[in-house]
């Protein structure tokens, strides 16, 4: 008898170690599962801020492809300029003559 009791008392100490190891893994799992969401969040937020990045790139490259043209377009005018004064600048001096 003294066997069976003491067989009882050793079960209900392992049925106690086995609920308290069944908490211990409820309350990692859930400090596990707000882990995996934090970093779920943190990765859509980094991809948001990295599409955002992408569109400022892509329209500071529009800007600098436009803000070339127009240098272009300025280097062009400015020697049709310059060659326009050289030719009003001869014709004056014949007409002084």
């Amino acid at each position: 008898m003294a066997a069976l009791a003491t067989m009882i008392t050793s079960l209900r100490e392992l049925v106690r170690s086995i609920e308290s190891s069944a908490s211990n893994i409820a309350a990692s799992s859930g400090e596990l599962s707000m882990v995996t969401s934090q970093i779920a969040t943190a990765s859509e937020q980094q991809t948001s801020v990295a599409e955002e990045i992408n569109q400022n790139i892509t329209s500071i490259r529009d800007v600098t492809d436009h803000s070339a043209a127009s240098s272009k377009q300025t280097a062009s005018s400015s020697s049709e300029l310059a060659r326009l004064g050289s030719e009003l600048q001869n014709l004056v001096f014949r007409f002084r003559l």
